[in-house]
């Protein structure tokens, strides 16, 4: 494979609003690179096939048929199938038995059952799929439940001797709780885990987005990584606790050094936004947003934001009916008169701000660690886009760990 020759003519294909980088794997056919959207200022991948070299017609029309797959149920979620890089991202691999599913498609699910087909891990396997049923993106959190059991006890829910054993358990055992081997887990991580073993698919947290935020939830000293958090983030978290519980005095000596915190980091350390447009929005950026289907026909963009820190990956989108939240992997979109959007200022892990979106009792956190500079860019744009009875105000709270600024209830 020419992967020089394939590298240029996939440039060619894409055209000047993407670049081309290095390579990420390749096989006998096919090849993966790194690509630079230069419209969104995000990297995705990019895997091209070599008709050249394909030893059979139909090679082509399966290629196009796993593109076109939206839902994957990977069926084999274990620890040997996850992967960390350098920097503590979580990679998933290995999908073979899902593409062997997806081939499946036309026939009946007996076909993934047959003697001799590899179907799963018996000690990750969901109950559904130990029986041959149907599953669904819940088996899957089945199988991460799994795993998460096996990081804090040492060892997976379910074993035996054999495999028909342990499938056996799968079906019809429910696992011990895990405080009886981890009293120190926290009630609210065990709640979680219980809902992720659920033997009902029904009684599961039904999305991996819900189980995200269920975690969240239940850990949010570390889903704020504090082990990985900026110097200056660290010493702005020491200098706010030593000034907790100083009183009237302590206070005003807080806030000002706050005030000049934060025109430091206005100055120095925070990035200018990578996308702040308003109405009228770009062609190239509406035609992206419309590609992504997070701009529907017929709606108007009136306000694109994306930040230029930890979390330039998010895209922030007003338009004139919707609230969209554009991630790499989904979009999330809500009728802009059904929700409450609100920045909050938490000092528990740090100086940071963060942008919620709120329809009902249900928080969608879109941003986490916003800059001072973001905060003064977002604030007045809220104000004009959403009415004054659909903004949350702020309030300052005062909690075990801390003072935290969030959104008047």
């Amino acid at each position: 494979m020419d992967l020089a020759a394939l590298q240029q003519r996939l440039q060619q294909a894409l055209g000047q609003e993407f670049t081309v980088g290095p390579l990420l794997g390749q096989g006998g056919f096919a090849a993966v690179f790194r690509v630079r959207d230069t419209t969104l200022n995000r990297d995705v991948a990019v895997k091209v096939l070599d008709l050249d070299l394909a030893p059979s017609p139909t090679l082509a029309e399966r290629f196009l048929r796993e593109a076109l797959t939206q839902e994957i149920v990977h069926r084999d979620i274990k620890p040997d199938n996850i992967l960390l890089d350098r920097s503590g991202h979580v990679l998933v691999t290995d999908f073979g038995i899902a593409k062997a599913a997806q081939a499946a498609q036309g026939g009946s699910s007996a076909q993934l059952t047959t003697e001799g087909m590899i179907i799963g891990t018996p000690q990750y396997m969901s109950p559904e799929q130990a029986a041959g049923d149907k599953v669904d993106g819940r088996s899957d959190i089945y199988s991460l439940g799994i795993v998460l059991y096996q990081m804090l006890s040492g060892e997976p829910p379910f074993d035996g001797d054999s495999s028909a054993s342990i499938l056996a358990k799968q079906l019809t055992q429910a696992p011990s709780p895990i405080r009886r081997s981890r009293s120190d887990v926290p009630d609210e991580l065990a709640f979680v885990l219980e809902r992720m073993l659920a033997k009902s698919p029904a009684r599961r947290l039904q999305t991996a987005r819900e189980l995200s935020r269920a975690l969240v939830d239940a850990l949010p000293t570390a889903a704020r990584d504090r082990v990985r958090m900026p110097l200056r983030r660290r010493l702005a978290s020491m200098a706010f606790k030593s000034l907790i519980g100083l009183g009237v005095a302590g206070c005003l000596a807080f806030i000002a050094f706050v005030a000049g915190a934060a025109a430091v980091a206005y100055t120095v350390f925070s990035k200018p936004p990578k996308i702040a447009a308003t109405e009228p929005i770009a062609d190239s950026l509406t035609r992206a947003l419309r590609e992504r289907r997070a701009l529907a026909s017929g709606d108007v963009a009136e306000y694109v934001f994306q930040p230029g820190g930890q979390e330039d990956t998010t895209m922030f989108l007003v338009t004139r009916r919707r609230a969209v939240v554009v991630t790499p992997h989904e979009v999330r979109s809500y009728a802009r008169d059904s929700v409450r959007v609100g920045l909050d200022l938490d000092f528990r892990g740090g100086f940071f701000f963060r942008l919620v979106v709120r329809r009902g009792a249900v928080p969608d956190t879109v941003y986490r660690t916003l800059s001072f500079r973001d905060f003064l860019t977002l604030g007045p744009r809220l104000d004009k886009l959403v009415p004054q009875e659909r903004r949350s105000g702020i309030r300052v709270r005062r909690g075990r760990t801390g003072i935290r600024v969030g959104p008047r209830s």
